[in-house]
């Protein structure tokens, strides 16, 4: 709790003296917090953090930290300080988060035994199997998009993604397989069975799939499991507190804050604090306004169940329907800038499916899917199954769990570890 604040504070001046000027055409307005805002910022995260496990040793605890650390804890922050009624308007829909992300610690807190003494990695045949997919891939990458690939800075990144059609494509499909399960497969398998090849052809994929659509996740996963590995090899009894990272990143925030004029500090806020924690918290606030305005979607964006649940009258005739960012960032940007406002799942499957209500209701199932990951891993490696945890947690911090579970394959990732087990036969 004490940690959580401390970080919420960072967060805080970062409002202030970052996000508010600079990033305030985004929706980073602000209004300092009356002594009720104050102090319900205060107990909503001291509730929220209570809830929370106290040691990473599952992939629950994984997801957990990633959602409470990019979503609740500057979700509660900034949204209480965006305008003069922010209690009032946001009051109660920060009161169910807290609930929702309250309910997702204790589940995690309570689940099943962690993994402890198996050492059971994926053998020498699934490995070869991935390695034979990732060259096919690769190949198929380079031939098609060899006219626009390159290696774009960050002032590129939206020129480079503009250049690959984002429509709901099988190539979009292949491209988020490729880089949020296979590449992050081999790097986690190589660095378990301490093969430096393996670990390369998935960093190299990661190159090529940022070169692609310059989606910087795809720079970002093989450092932060990289770092998670020889974190939890090395510094194991550290590394694995969930203090560990949130004073890490309150270290960060108030560094950047305090070199802000710098070009690090202004690199940090752009891509860290801005892009990587405040806006994924703001969603909370823009997909709560909008919704709530022109009508709950009610999940009729979910494929399959749009067959049964109309769309919203409002949204029915939107060429971007059922695609919610693209909705969300036209309303809020403008359609010419053409900005995809991708969202958690408790902005996206809650605040716009059905409000408070649709809140409660992915809280409830984001519990009933940690418990059911949790219970998948049993027989895996600790190490391995939370260095897999990490595109998974970081993928469920910007898409909707349904958006997770089919197109960046965790539900994959749950069929492998759920049949594919130690003593049976080494194939799928």
């Amino acid at each position: 709790m004490i940690c959580s604040l401390l970080y919420a504070w960072t967060l805080h001046q970062a409002h202030i003296k970052i996000l508010q000027p600079l990033w305030d055409y985004i929706g980073f307005t602000y209004v300092a917090p009356t002594i009720l805002g104050a102090g319900l910022i205060v107990f909503l995260v001291g509730i929220g953090s209570w809830a929370m496990p106290s040691r990473l040793e599952r992939p629950s605890a994984m997801i957990v930290l990633f959602l409470h650390v990019t979503v609740f804890v500057p979700g509660v922050t900034i949204a209480l300080c965006l305008r003069i009624d922010s209690v009032q308007t946001y009051g109660p829909m920060l009161a169910v988060l807290t609930l929702a992300h309250g309910l997702t610690g204790l589940v995690s807190r309570s689940g099943p035994a962690p993994p402890k003494g198996e050492r059971f990695v994926p053998g020498p045949e699934i490995t070869l199997l991935l390695i034979g997919v990732w060259a096919l891939i690769s190949l198929v990458f380079i031939y098609v998009y060899r006219d626009i690939m390159r290696f774009a800075s960050f002032d590129e990144i939206y020129v480079q993604r503009f250049a690959v059609d984002r429509g709901i494509s099988i190539m979009g499909y292949v491209r988020s397989y490729y880089s949020n399960l296979i590449c992050p497969a081999l790097i986690a398998i190589g660095l378990l069975r301490r093969n430096v090849l393996v670990v390369g052809l998935g960093c190299v994929g990661s190159v090529i799939a940022y070169m692609i659509d310059a989606q910087k996740t795809a720079l970002a996963m093989p450092v932060l499991i990289i770092a998670m590995y020889f974190a939890l090899r090395y510094f194991d009894r550290v590394a694995r507190l969930f203090v560990a990272p949130i004073l890490f990143l309150a270290f960060v925030t108030l560094v950047t804050v305090v070199i802000r004029g710098t070009g690090i500090g202004f690199a940090l806020q752009s891509v860290l604090i801005t892009r990587g924690i405040a806006i994924p918290a703001l969603t909370l606030v823009q997909y709560y306004d909008l919704f709530s305005t022109y009508g709950y979607t009610w999940w009729s964006n979910i494929t399959g169940l749009s067959l049964i649940i109309p769309a919203p009258t409002a949204f029915a005739t939107d060429p971007a329907w059922p695609v919610l960012g693209q909705i969300v960032g036209d309303h809020y940007f403008g359609a010419n800038v053409n900005l995809n406002a991708n969202a958690n799942p408790y902005s996206g499957e809650g605040l716009a499916a059905g409000g408070l209500v649709g809140l409660a209701v992915i809280g409830l199932a984001m519990a009933g899917f940690l418990r059911i990951y949790d219970i998948c891993v049993a027989g895996w490696d600790r190490i391995f199954v939370l260095l897999i945890a990490v595109p998974v947690a970081f993928a469920l911090s910007n898409a909707h769990l349904s958006t997770v579970l089919v197109s960046f394959g965790l539900g994959a990732w749950l069929l492998i570890f759920a049949f594919y087990k130690p003593g049976r036969a080494g194939s799928l």
